[in-house]
Formats: C-alpha cells, sequence, structure tokens
C-alpha cells in the first residue's frame, strides 16, 4: 500500500483498528514494543498519541528551538532507544541523517546530539559519506566506536574508524574522559554526568580515578538521594575496587545499593539490578556461600527473564564451586531458555555446569541468525575488548568460540576480531 497517496481514505480504518487493539491490551504493557510492527504501523497512521517516530521527527527535524531540559533530552534519547528496541534502525538512521544535515546537534542536549550522530553513520554510509569523518569526530564513546571497527557492514568506512580511535584506542579514549570531565563541569550535579565519567575512568584502566571520582562527589554532595544514575555510579565505583583488589570495599559500595528499598509502585524497581550485581560480584570473589545468600534476595525480586539468567548463572557457578551438582543443574534449564538474551552469561552458565557440547549446538543454531551473529561480535574479541566494563566471566564462551572453528566460522561471517593495533592494551 502507497501510504502517501492512501493516508487521508484510510485513516479513519487506521484509527479504529488502533483502538481495537489498545483496548484488548493490558493497561500496563502500553509500550509499542510488546505489540510488534503490526500495532506500530496502526499508531503511525492512526491520528492516536503520536508515535516515537512522529514525535522524533518533530523535534529533531522540523524543530528549531534549543532542546537543553535533561528530562526533554532524556525523552527524546528514550524514544530513539525504543525504535533500536523494536527493529528499527535504518528508519532511525534515515531520521538521525536527516537531523544532522537539519544542523540540529549544534542545538540540543547530550547525549542526544552524540546519539544522532552514532544513529546516523549507517544511512550516511550510503546517502552522505562525504560527512562521515564529521560524524565519527562528534562520537567519543570507544563502545560504539569498537562495533564499527569489528561489524563487516562497516567495513567502507574501517580506515576513517581506525583514524579516529587510534592506536590501541588511545585518541578516542582521552577524548571521552575529557568531555566526560566537561560535561561534568558544566552540570556538577547531574548525577548522570558523575556516571558517565566514571565509566569513562574505568574504561580507560583508571580503576582509582573512577573510585575516588564517585567516592568524592558524594562527599561533596552529603545527603543527595541515591536516584538511578547515581547507583549506577556507586556500581562503577565497586567494580573499579574489586579491579584494584580492595574486595571488601567494593563489597560495601555494591551492598549499599543492593539494599536500597524496592518503594511503592515500581519507585526504585532498578534496585534488582544492583542486587544481582552483588552476588555477581561476590561469585567473582570466590565467595559462593556469600554470592548464594544475595542470589536468593535478588530473586525475590521482581524482575526479568535476563534477570533471572543472570541470578541463574550466579547460582550454577556458585554451587558447582561448592560441590552441590545435583542442585546447580536445576538452573540448566533457565540458561538453554534464555541463551539468545546474553550468550555470553548464559553461555558462561552452561560450561559451569560441564555442558560444553550442549551449548557448542545451541549455539551453531543461534549464530546462523544475521542479526544474531552480528550483535554478538564481542565473542570473537579477546582481552579487555570482550568485557571492557564489567566483571571477567568465567568461564568464558570467548576461549570457547576460539577453540572452535565452526562457531568462528558463523561469526566471521559479519565481523572480525579488532586488529592487534586497535585493541585495548592489557
Amino acid at each position: 500500500m502507497d501510504r502517501g497517496k492512501k493516508e487521508a481514505d484510510m485513516r479513519g480504518l487506521w484509527q479504529s483498528s488502533a483502538l481495537v487493539l489498545l483496548a484488548a491490551a493490558p493497561p500496563a504493557n502500553a509500550q509499542f514494543s510488546q505489540y510488534g510492527s503490526d500495532m506500530r504501523t496502526l499508531f503511525d497512521n492512526s491520528g492516536l498519541p503520536p508515535s516515537s517516530r512522529t514525535i522524533l521527527r518533530e523535534a529533531l527535524v522540523q524543530g528549531r528551538e534549543p532542546i537543553s531540559d535533561p528530562r526533554e533530552v532524556a525523552r527524546l534519547a528514550g524514544l530513539m532507544s525504543e525504535m533500536l528496541t523494536e527493529g528499527r534502525r535504518d528508519e532511525l538512521s534515515r531520521l538521525s541523517l536527516e537531523a544532522v544535515r537539519a544542523g540540529r546537534r549544534e542545538t540540543i542536549g547530550e547525549p542526544l546530539a552524540t546519539s544522532l550522530a552514532v544513529n546516523a553513520v549507517d544511512a550516511a554510509m550510503t546517502e552522505a559519506p562525504d560527512i562521515i569523518p564529521d560524524l565519527l569526530a562528534s562520537i567519543d564513546n570507544p563502545p560504539t566506536l569498537v562495533r564499527y571497527l569489528a561489524q563487516r557492514r562497516y567495513q567502507a568506512i574501517w580506515p576513517q574508524v581506525e583514524a579516529r580511535v587510534g592506536q590501541h584506542q588511545g585518541t578516542v579514549h582521552v577524548d571521552w574522559v575529557t568531555h566526560e570531565r566537561e560535561r561534568l563541569a558544566a552540570s556538577p550535579d547531574d548525577t548522570m554526568m558523575v556516571l558517565r565519567l566514571a565509566l569513562a575512568l574505568f574504561a580507560d584502566s583508571h580503576y582509582a580515578a573512577s573510585a575516588d571520582h564517585v567516592r568524592d562527589w558524594r562527599h561533596q554532595h552529603p545527603g543527595v538521594e541515591i536516584d538511578e544514575s547515581l547507583a549506577w555510579a556507586i556500581n562503577q565505583q565497586a567494580l573499579a575496587l574489586w579491579r584494584l583488589g580492595r574486595v571488601d570495599e567494593a563489597d560495601a559500595a555494591m551492598a549499599e545499593i543492593a539494599g536500597l528499598p524496592n518503594g511503592a509502585h515500581g519507585r526504585r524497581a532498578w534496585v534488582v539490578n544492583f542486587a544481582i550485581n552483588r552476588a555477581e560480584l561476590l561469585a567473582a570473589s570466590g565467595r559462593y556461600e556469600a554470592a548464594l545468600t544475595a542470589a536468593r534476595r535478588a530473586r525475590q525480586m521482581r524482575g526479568t527473564d535476563y534477570a533471572r539468567l543472570l541470578i541463574a548463572r550466579i547460582r550454577a557457578c556458585s554451587l558447582e564451586q561448592l560441590g552441590r551438582h545435583d542442585e546447580a543443574m536445576r538452573e540448566l534449564p533457565t540458561l538453554r531458555e534464555n541463551l539468545a538474551l546474553s550468550i555470553p552469561y548464559a553461555g558462561s552458565g552452561m560450561l559451569c555446569l560441564g555442558q560444553r557440547e550442549v551449548l557448542v549446538a545451541e549455539l551453531r543454531r543461534l549464530l546462523v541468525d544475521e542479526e544474531v551473529a552480528t550483535d554478538n561480535f564481542a565473542l570473537l574479541q579477546t582481552g579487555r575488548d570482550a568485557e571492557p566494563e564489567d566483571l571477567p566471566l568465567r568461564p568464558s564462551v570467548n576461549e570457547l568460540i576460539a577453540s572452535e572453528p565452526s562457531l568462528r566460522v558463523l561469526l566471521e561471517q559479519w565481523s572480525r576480531p579488532i586488529p592487534e593495533a586497535y585493541r585495548l592494551p592489557g
């Protein structure tokens, strides 16, 4: 159907159909991503509350007013994320390129301006290759640039990306830390900026600086309530302390955020993340009984399938280390059922249980899918490029991939190991 020619005639049908679907849907599930592309198409054409595409176009392509209110920046960034979650990457890329061409990066706040550049790259490769260097210069987030370096869909711009990141990613990491310091200086009370600098310092292996930064900011802001961004900053502080071998201090920091009350009506529902992360930190420290206790508390909270997967991995690996194999094997169904959610975590749990051949067979099935294989480009990486911002996963699916040529072939159709000159050192 040519929507452009028939939009007026079809509007009544679109609207009535969308209303029927909305009425049939549970109110708690009002996010479009729950309904798939058919629901999205109906809303895009119905005249009902505007879709993410419509809102973003009005704000970023047609709009001319500066956007600096952090709440509006966060709202629009969230709509971009929603489109990606729904598999609408190409559509978002074209829209972002339009916004870039309209000069909107100069009139909107972070992280929205960088998100525009990131999302515009795909469309620009075919529609505006001349602006690729400018887009890359404005992206100071190393994980994004590493994705470009690894995934073959970006092969045409590999030389520009390599020039942007520098040897062993040194150029982009210096830029990232410098820019995050500037952003925090401009918004010294913004907990999101505190988190961003903590992440940048950690990713550049400045673990002591990352931990000290969060500690010092909290000392300078006594009594500040721990919101979600600050909680993630404290989480990063804990990981930095762990990397420094200061395990007790790391656990104390993680325990603080893991012990926050959930609150009513979903307020602080995010606390489950830190309950899980504390359990994972304890397991990585060899404190398996304590990890099981922490995982038990996490399991009592309401969590997603992904949360259940992470808890299952912690329990499987901890119980195996304690010699409680029969109990550990009870976690295998959860790990297998949710393998596609996170191959590194679910796969690690399966390896803890001695399920290597089962895992290989499952991966052969999953990795024939282009999107799955492309999204899991990190499985081909080694060292810090495999896990730059987290605790090391042991046993590692990356090591399994390295020893299984049949799996490497599936991944290498769509991605490559980052060339040694551009890998993180260490």
